[in-house]
């Protein structure tokens, strides 16, 4: 078995043991996957960092949901297009340096979702949003090179799921 297909394997074992162990707590399920792995407008520069940063998202949006959900529902997840903020610059550089500049390098994500509680379908949907303020914002001291993209994941996660939010607090 190649170390790339060992190393995908180990995680989707490790993933099925964690919704495993969080069903059987009482959290709720979540299934995030990402069906255009490679396919993005600007998920960052090689297989790595877009591997790194579907790792990241991934992680991000299971925690928001284990957060916000009620404990007997489930939620999936589908993130079909990642266009981080800021645009690659190689000006005399040997490595891409991404840039923020704020007037048309906007973070956007596309994804599908659906929330299901019980049998039941609670909503679905596709959408695509965007930040142009992203700049403008007040942000914490935070160094996260995925900052803007995981503020509008959570915003996002908010305005969908309201009546959820409020659910295990």
């Amino acid at each position: 078995m190649r170390a790339s297909t060992f190393a995908m394997a180990l995680t989707l074992g490790l993933a099925l043991a964690a919704a495993a162990v969080c069903v059987a707590a009482g959290e709720p399920s979540v299934s995030i996957r990402f069906p255009n792995h490679g396919k993005y407008a600007n998920a960052g520069e090689g297989q790595r960092d877009v591997r790194q940063t579907e790792t990241a998202l991934s992680a991000h949006l299971e925690q928001l949901a284990l957060k916000a959900l009620a404990a007997d529902t489930q939620v999936n997840i589908e993130v079909l297009d990642i266009d981080l903020a800021g645009r690659i610059s190689m000006r005399q550089l040997p490595v891409g340096v991404r840039v923020l500049d704020g007037r048309t390098d906007w973070p956007r994500i596309e994804l599908r979702y659906t929330l299901t509680a019980g049998d039941g379908t609670v909503s679905r949907g596709q959408e695509s949003f965007i930040e142009p303020t992203y700049l403008q914002r007040q942000l914490s001291a935070s160094s996260d090179p995925l900052r803007h993209e995981k503020r509008l994941l959570r915003d996002w996660f908010r305005q969908r799921f309201p009546a959820q939010a409020t659910a295990r607090r």
